[in-house]
């Protein structure tokens, strides 16, 4: 809807498209790191970071930037071993569905042996590995070590959030998270480098002329999103759409809070002082509120984040007239430049009967129809 009212010349924050890929420090030597240990036959590689941070981008950005390796990507972790196995064969184009367990895992093996004689390796990419549960990831350590020769194993890139890393702690595992010699943990982006990634979106999406996020705007959305990547995605896509909207140019912090509040970002700064889990503070980590939206268009996994854009059946209606809260109550208590707590929230519940700016516009138009 905004792409036209602000002179792009297609949609910003697109994951899925090379040219979208944001590069730092951090992103360029996990990605390096990653790619060095899958030529070098490590086996097991491990990724790790908070949801949101860029973990599934990167392993993209691997894939785009490699085609001498063949990339298995993995995105379901709840499988069980024998249905990882089948897709692992499917994927290398072997005849094994009607094999069993044993028959599949030898075809598999014969084929990698192949493979390694043409200087070939092919690696399986498991997003979300910290749903894999510890049968399957004893079952793949075994396949993973059984060729005695190390250019014929499969490689396998685990990457998951931080836990993943208290699971390989468990004494079944010892012998796994010994033999992890590469580890790459993705950070969240500092004050600087979220106004960096912003204009490199902006950029090649085609924006050019005049600033468009003033640098108090972008402050404000590095406050609410505490550099996650995904979190200043839908951020700023909020707030481009309500801007539309309202035939606004000049985004200020004012339209930045109204567009938080709708994302369930505004209410973080206050409620992050309580929480159920004991922390407390300003960045006290809370229970993100269930999924109840999709955002197909920036195509990311929202189930953290919740939009209270209610669009109804038909037509658009708007909820029962209530006093909306003071904005300063929803405000970020910090707005400085120092990098954010790991432990940081990001998330709250809509406070009750509150009313967003996606309402009062509805109403509008009601009214107006």
């Amino acid at each position: 809807m905004y792409t036209a009212y602000f002179g792009f010349n297609s949609k910003p924050f697109k994951p899925k498209d090379p040219k979208y890929f944001y590069r730092n420090v951090n992103f360029d030597a996990a990605c390096a790191d990653l790619l060095d240990g899958i030529r070098e036959r490590r086996g097991f590689i491990l990724l790790t970071g908070e949801a949101g941070v860029g973990k599934t981008l990167t392993l993209r950005r691997c894939m785009a930037d490699a085609d001498d390796i063949r990339f298995i990507p993995l995105v379901n972790a709840h499988l069980d071993f024998p249905d990882i196995l089948n897709y692992l064969c499917a994927n290398l184009e072997l005849q094994a569905a009607d094999l069993d367990v044993e028959r599949q895992s030898r075809l598999l093996l014969d084929a990698l042996a192949a493979q390694a004689r043409r200087n070939q390796v092919a690696v399986l990419l498991i997003d979300d590995a910290h749903h894999l549960s510890v049968d399957v990831l004893l079952r793949l350590q075994a396949l993973v070590e059984t060729p005695a020769i190390p250019s014929q194993r499969l490689q396998v890139v685990l990457a998951g959030l931080p836990e993943i890393a208290d699971k390989l702690e468990q004494p079944a595992l010892r012998q796994l998270r010994d033999s992890i010699r590469v580890r790459c943990h993705l950070e969240r982006l500092s004050e600087l480098e979220t106004g960096l990634f912003i204009d490199h979106q902006f950029r090649v999406a085609g924006r050019q002329g005049g600033e468009l996020l003033s640098p108090a705007a972008v402050e404000r959305i590095g406050a609410y999103c505490k550099g996650v990547p995904r979190a200043i995605a839908i951020l700023c896509d909020t707030v481009l759409l309500f801007a539309s909207l309202q035939a606004e140019r000049d985004i200020t912090p004012k339209l930045v809070d109204e567009a938080a509040q709708s994302c369930f970002l505004g209410e973080q700064s206050r409620l992050s002082t309580v929480n159920p889990g004991g922390q407390s503070g300003p960045f006290a980590r809370e229970t993100p509120p269930p999924a109840a939206a999709e955002h197909a268009d920036l195509d990311l996994d929202l189930s953290e984040f919740d939009f209270s854009f209610d669009s109804g059946e038909q037509t658009m209606r708007a909820k029962p007239a209530a006093p909306a809260a003071p904005l300063e109550e929803f405000m970020p208590q910090s707005t400085t430049a120092a990098p954010w707590p790991a432990s940081a929230g990001l998330h709250a519940p809509p406070a009750a009967g509150q009313t967003t700016l996606f309402d009062t516009l509805s109403a509008d138009m009601v009214q107006a129809g």
